[in-house]
C-alpha cells in the first residue's frame, strides 16, 4: 500500500489522564495550573524509590 492510499478518520476527542476525565476537566486542570502529582494512594509503594506518581482517580468507564 501506497502512503497515498492511507486514511485515519477522527471519530471524536476524550481525554482519560490524571489531570482529568473528558476534553473539559482535563483542559481546566492543565491551564488552572493545578498539577495531578500527589502521593501514591492506590498501593502501598514503599518498596519503590519514588512516593509520588499522577493517579488516574476514576473507576468507571462510563466517565469517559
Amino acid at each position: 500500500m501506497t502512503s497515498g492510499n492511507r486514511r485515519a478518520v477522527v471519530t471524536g476527542i476524550g481525554v482519560i489522564a490524571p489531570g482529568g476525565v473528558g476534553r473539559e476537566a482535563f483542559w481546566e486542570r492543565i491551564t488552572g495550573g493545578r498539577p495531578a502529582v500527589r502521593r501514591i494512594s492506590r498501593f502501598d509503594p514503599s518498596e519503590y524509590r519514588s512516593r509520588i506518581a499522577t493517579e488516574c482517580d476514576f473507576d468507571r468507564p462510563s466517565q469517559a
